[in-house]
């Protein structure tokens, strides 16, 4: 019998990082090297446009850590600097390719912050943009990717759910002896129904 959504540990908070975008790209490089791209849940059409996501094991498996927690390896960076996915990978890192105080001086030349409410707004979201330095990192060559799944419960609106959360940690092997440093890049979350 299943363990139920009471029984299920509490998922940390959502981080709201979101630096891979779209993950089709390394979904289908998993594909390729023959491996799934998501091990805990799958996707169920129950409708038109609408999805459930349901286990990929017999429910009874969340009873089990293996059950309710996955990772494996993703990608091994390449030592080539140019390599089209680690500049893609730093460029989001730092924090795209939206220049803040280019983007507040042009909002002001060409008149969008043109009221002094405007203009203050633009100050101080253009000083907040500047002042995200509390964490910067770049991705190198012989870097990897994981990615790591866990099931638990989480409030959603006032309710409780059981919950999917797909992470993927950049992770410097070689930046300590003892322990690798990881950093948390990705984090997407599902709703799945364990029935």
């Amino acid at each position: 019998m299943p363990i139920s959504i009471n029984q299920l540990e509490e998922l940390r908070p959502d981080s709201g990082k979101r630096i891979l975008g779209d993950l089709r790209g390394i979904r289908l490089y998993l594909q390729s090297q023959g491996r799934d791209p998501v091990l805990l849940i799958k996707p169920k059409q129950v409708a038109n446009m609408h999805w459930e996501y349901h286990l990929t094991h017999d429910p009874r498996s969340i009873a089990q850590k293996e059950g309710r927690h996955a990772r494996q390896k993703v990608i091994t960076l390449p030592q080539v600097v140019e390599d089209n996915f680690t500049h893609r990978l730093n460029t989001a890192l730092l924090g795209g390719s939206n220049y803040p105080v280019l983007s507040a001086a042009s909002s002001i030349v060409v008149g969008t912050a043109s009221s002094i409410a405007g203009l203050f707004f633009t100050i101080g979201t253009t000083a907040l943009s500047i002042g995200n330095f509390s964490q910067r990192i770049l991705a190198r060559g012989g870097d990897e990717i994981w990615q790591v799944e866990e099931i638990g419960k989480s409030n959603n609106n006032g309710k409780t759910v059981a919950t999917h959360v797909l992470s993927y940690f950049l992770v410097d092997p070689f930046r300590t002896q003892n322990t690798r440093k990881a950093w948390l890049i990705h984090e997407q979350r599902q709703s799945i129904t364990l029935t």
